[in-house]
């Protein structure tokens, strides 16, 4: 029973230790901390970068002799007949031995230079998985975030629909108005409260989108989100700008690149071994049990396959090939990234006019039903008069914050496709 306890005890604080590091608020920055510890992308593309790496020294070990020491022990034991003396013999032998490949047709110093080139497309392809990434957690955030301030909305919409038909209610008492504008402040009040238990759904679903992307534990409630703008201004400003940064710095177009430099190398090696080819290695083998010797042998070999019924020209041929139709391929992702960063671009301006017309209207129709409402309350507003303004005025609120989080988030989206860092990407 005890164990069943402290089994509980270890899984809810290992579950719960997220939520109690987070008890108060949320930031934007705490949660691109979370994902980049969490998040099992971005773990493995750190694993691949690590293994290019090891590739790249795996390669550059050819070029040094390898030693190997050795030590072996023999136990023989002999026995001809039943009748004959069991014979025994121990051996031991200890040495040690070394190979040298000089000089060869060149094929190790591509392998080098092939394994250096992917080791570069590896970064530069982990580079893009991170930042997508960390676009991908900005954008949840941000989601999450409107997803609460469209709440607090519909939240002061209710109350708005309820203030007013207790208005209609007490006018309609003395004869002010008539009975029958009672059913449309009714009708405004059931409307509010079917948007906000909707607006309340839309908080559930961003904030489950946001728990998968850091790496938040599913069964804890995430904390209140604090509210976060994109910091710093992008590199650039200008179409003509955007366009030839983002060919020469997106990473993922970077890492196709190296990747095509890579593969040239393995043209050349195909190339080779289809053609004339040698090689000089030494041997040298050194002995000290059971007796002291030593061999060496210099050996240089020229190959060159006269016949092979076509197999290594094919697969030179077939390398060339493949290298041809990766660069066609990487000039249709260059036409592609463009494009993305055209519409990117565009959509990046029109949301700054947006947010700025939007900040106006919500201004104006905060005014109008302000003065719609001390009117409706003098007697001097007709209940047509204050649901137009209330209607004006909520959708001017709901306009704006969706003004306010599409232009945070085509920042962020708009640093990433002109290949600028992202928020959080160097912390």
């Amino acid at each position: 029973m005890r164990f069943w306890v402290l089994a509980g005890f270890l899984t809810g604080l290992l579950t719960g230790g997220a939520s109690a590091a987070y008890s108060q608020e949320l930031t934007l920055d705490q949660a691109i901390a979370l994902a980049k510890k969490n998040n099992g992308v971005l773990v493995a593309t750190q694993k691949s970068v690590a293994i290019a790496q090891s590739n790249v020294r795996e390669a550059a070990a050819l070029f040094f002799p390898f030693i190997t020491p050795s030590y072996q022990y023999t136990d023989v034991e002999d026995k001809l007949t039943s009748h004959s003396p069991v014979t025994r013999d121990s051996v031991h032998e200890l040495g040690v031995g070394a190979t040298w490949q000089v000089l060869d047709g060149g094929q190790r110093w591509y392998g080098l230079n092939q394994s250096r080139k992917l080791f570069d497309s590896t970064r530069y392809s982990s580079l893009w998985t991170m930042r997508q990434t960390l676009f991908a957690v900005t954008q949840s955030f941000y989601d999450a975030l409107r997803a609460q301030e469209l709440l607090k909305s519909a939240d002061a919409e209710l109350v708005r629909t309820k203030q007013i038909l207790e208005v209609v209610k007490a006018r309609a008492a003395v004869g002010d108005i008539a009975k029958k504008d009672i059913l449309q402040a009714e009708a405004d009040v059931a409307n509010a409260e079917v948007a906000q238990i909707t607006a309340s759904n839309d908080v559930d679903s961003t904030q489950a989108a946001l728990k998968a992307v850091i790496g938040w534990p599913a069964q804890n409630p995430l904390p209140a989100l604090a509210k976060s703008e994109p910091t710093g201004e992008p590199s650039v400003t200008t179409l003509d700008d955007a366009l030839s940064a983002g060919q020469k710095r997106r990473p993922d177009l970077l890492s196709t690149l190296r990747a095509l430099e890579a593969e040239r190398f393995g043209v050349l090696t195909a190339q080779r071994e289809a053609s004339l080819d040698w090689s000089l290695n030494v041997n040298f083998n050194k002995d000290f049990e059971p007796e002291n010797s030593y061999n060496r042998t210099l050996t240089f070999v020229v190959s060159f396959p006269l016949f092979d019924a076509g197999f290594s020209r094919e697969r030179a041929r077939q390398a060339q090939l493949s290298l041809e139709s990766n660069r066609a391929l990487y000039q249709q992702d260059v036409r592609n990234a463009r494009s993305e960063i055209e519409a990117t671009f565009l959509i990046w301006k029109q949301n700054k006019a947006r947010l700025d017309a939007a900040d106006r209207a919500l201004k104006a129709a905060q005014i109008n039903y302000d003065a719609a409402s001390e009117s409706q309350r003098l007697g001097a507003a007709s209940i047509q008069e204050v649901t137009t303004a209330r209607t004006t005025l909520i959708t001017a609120e709901v306009n704006y914050i969706q003004a306010v989080y599409d232009s945070y988030i085509s920042d962020v989206q708009y640093r990433l496709v002109i290949g600028d860092p992202l928020p959080g990407e160097n912390s």
